[in-house]
């Protein structure tokens, strides 16, 4: 259904269901009015052949018994000869007559001098004239001549065997007759006449023109060669050719053939005739169905099958409604709750009182529900202790930037000191080479010494003192990044446990995929069905891989948020190892610093004892310019570790201001992890 984008359920299950319903019950209507229209047909033209065989039965029999008759006659006749004279036939055939209701007249016409020589003519013939029977000799005329009428020279021509004549029109009797003749003989075989039993066609044309068959079915009679005898329809005169009322192969296949069945038009309509053979007469008896007769019960039944496929697809319809509308009153519910949950609000649980796959996916919803809201409680409380302690570093490394701040400018002024001990020095080392040649200004130089190593004994102090102070700042700074190490490790711990709970949302997420599809497995089999479930498992599916999908998204965040915290925590213990090397050399420094400010007090003590001393001035200005030296030597080194425990402090700073900024990094996690867990109301 790609190519269809369906707006609701209802509407996907009606399009996907009445097609498939309505397109069966064509199918069956189909398969249905076919079947009982070939078993209508069937039982139509087995019951019409039926009929017909009745028919043609019920008119070979009063032919036969006709025949017999006549036969019966013939015997008598051949038996009494002339001895019975003309009267006394004629009382025997009326005897028969009234025995016999089929047949309409008997009569004997005796051969030429056969009655009496002489006698040409000689017959009687009884008939029925109404209720009445009458005796006739009329037919004893030279004009009508019956020695040379058909039905005499046939019965005579087929000797010993009876003749049935065509139907033909008595002009003396004024009626259509059918004429059964035979001829008899005497002892020696010579011709005595004929026996005649006449049908009057009138009985038999009714008889065929009263035949029904089902509703509109006709019989039809015609005769050997071709000529309609009788019709029950009315567009077919008798008299007339077969072949001038249908196609001339159609009559021609009639008229050859001995029985059948085929299809033929008449007046602009379809027939089916099925004819059989008379076998004494040769005529054709038929059967006319007209097709739209014979396809009225098969239509009326199809209108009938409509009607309740018609019925059928109106409940159907109804049936998918109100079992949709209870389906999407659920799936409502579950889209009001993924809408809310997408927008972070946990606060409220599914309702529901199913026991099917909708009870159950409501089930899993709440587990998600309160997994995630015991979830998002957690990550609310460790973004606040993160936030804490990232806001107490921030304070820390601060303070301790300010710290260090002012002890690299402590550090500039020692440097400073330590350049003008180096000068002084030199300058020392230069009023000792020149003591030889200015010995009178031994005091005044004394005297300036002296002010210049107070001076640096009280710098040396001074800066022993901001020693102190970087040292214990340094102490402090330590023992925070060791906090905040701790800190930012507690952290690392934390995020692997928010990690562990979102990889139980995602086993979640993936049991409730599974579920979908065992769900959609169950529609499968359910058939058409399970189509709607189908559809509903399909959203559960989809359900599953958005839960998935924020799983997965809060997974890469807290991961971002772990490298970071890992960077912090690399930062700091890098920070720290360099703190621990810069409290090393500040203890170096503070060493140097005691040493020198015990040289420098040796100095004074020294310059002391100059002025009362000068006289041996001259014998120990070696060990004086030696003194000297070493102590530009150690100038020299306090000037050079001084600059190093500048250089460290300024790189200690520099990780100060790194820390700060990791410490404000860990501070946007917090804020971003806080953005996150907000969008959760629990």
């Amino acid at each position: 259904m790609g190519i269809f984008q369906f707006k609701s359920l209802q509407a996907r299950t009606l399009s996907t269901l009445v097609p498939l319903v309505l397109i069966t019950l064509i199918l069956i209507n189909f398969l249905s009015y076919f079947f009982a229209k070939q078993k209508l047909d069937t039982e139509i033209s087995q019951n019409a052949a039926h009929s017909l065989s009745r028919a043609q039965a019920d008119i070979a029999a009063n032919v036969d018994r006709h025949a017999l008759l006549v036969s019966m006659l013939t015997k008598s006749a051949e038996q009494l000869g002339t001895e019975m004279n003309i009267e006394g036939y004629g009382r025997l055939f009326e005897q028969e007559l009234t025995l016999n209701d089929m047949t309409y007249g008997l009569g004997i016409y005796f051969a030429k001098d056969a009655y009496d020589p002489g006698v040409t003519y000689r017959s009687i013939y009884v008939h029925r004239d109404g209720e009445l029977v009458k005796q006739s000799t009329e037919y004893d005329d030279s004009q009508y001549d019956y020695l040379t009428q058909p039905w005499y020279t046939e019965a005579v021509e087929r000797g010993k065997d009876i003749n049935f004549t065509e139907p033909f029109y008595d002009s003396k009797l004024n009626i259509n007759m059918i004429t059964a003749g035979k001829a008899f003989y005497d002892r020696e075989g010579k011709l005595l006449g004929v026996i005649t039993g006449d049908l009057n066609m009138t009985s038999i044309q009714t008889y065929i023109e009263k035949m029904k068959f089902g509703t509109q079915g006709s019989a039809i009679l015609v005769d050997k060669n071709g000529a309609i005898l009788s019709s029950g329809l009315q567009s077919l005169k008798a008299g007339e050719p077969l072949k001038n009322t249908m196609n001339a192969e159609a009559a021609q296949s009639i008229q050859s053939g001995m029985s059948g069945q085929l299809s033929i038009h008449i007046d602009n309509e379809d027939y089916r005739i099925m004819y059989e053979t008379l076998p004494q007469t040769g005529w054709k008896i038929g059967v006319l169905l007209p097709e739209s007769d014979l396809n009225r019960s098969a239509n009326e039944m199809l209108k009938l099958l409509l009607i309740v496929s018609v019925i059928g697809i109106l409940l159907i319809m109804g049936a998918v409604l109100i079992n949709n509308s209870g389906m999407i009153k659920e799936i409502k519910k579950i889209r009001q709750m993924t809408n809310r949950m997408a927008l972070g609000d946990y606060t409220v649980e599914l309702p529901h009182h199913r026991k099917d796959e909708f009870g159950q996916m409501a089930d899993g919803i709440n587990k998600v529900i309160v997994a995630t809201r015991g979830m998002a409680s957690r990550l609310s409380e460790e973004s606040g202790v993160i936030s804490g302690v990232s806001l107490k570093i921030s304070q820390e490394i601060s303070g301790a930037t300010k710290d260090a701040h002012h002890n690299a400018g402590e550090l500039a002024q020692v440097k400073e000191g330590a350049e003008l001990q180096l000068a002084a020095a030199a300058e020392s080392a230069t009023a000792m080479e020149e003591m030889a040649v200015g010995i009178q200004r031994i005091a005044e130089s004394i005297q300036h010494v002296s002010e210049a190593t107070t001076e640096i004994e009280l710098k040396a102090q001074q800066g022993n003192e901001r020693l102190n102070v970087v040292s214990q700042g340094m102490h402090k700074a330590k023992m925070s990044m060791d906090e905040a190490g701790r800190v930012v490790s507690s952290l690392n711990e934390r995020s692997a446990q928010i990690g562990s709970i979102i990889g139980m949302i995602q086993d979640i997420s993936g049991q409730t995929k599974l579920l979908s599809l065992n769900a959609s497995i169950e529609a499968a089999r359910a058939g058409e069905h399970g189509r709607g479930f189908a559809v509903v498992a399909s959203e559960i599916g989809k359900l599953a891989v958005n839960v998935s999908e924020s799983a997965e998204q809060i997974t890469s965040r807290i991961r971002s948020m772990q490298e970071e915290t890992k960077f912090a925590l690399e930062g700091m213990q890098q920070g720290a190892l360099e703190m621990d090397e810069g409290v090393s050399i500040l203890r170096e420094v503070e060493e140097r610093f005691i040493a020198m400010n015990q040289d420098i007090q040796q100095v004074a003590i020294e310059v002391q004892e100059v002025s009362s001393a000068s006289e041996e001035m001259s014998a120990g200005s070696e060990e004086v310019a030696a003194s000297i030296g070493y102590l530009a030597d150690i100038a020299k080194a306090s000037a050079e570790r001084t600059g190093q425990v500048s250089e460290r402090s300024e790189r200690q700073l520099k990780d100060l201001k790194g820390l700060d900024s990791s410490a404000k990094s860990l501070t946007g996690v917090s804020d971003t992890l806080n953005q996150v867990v907000s969008r959760f109301r629990v």
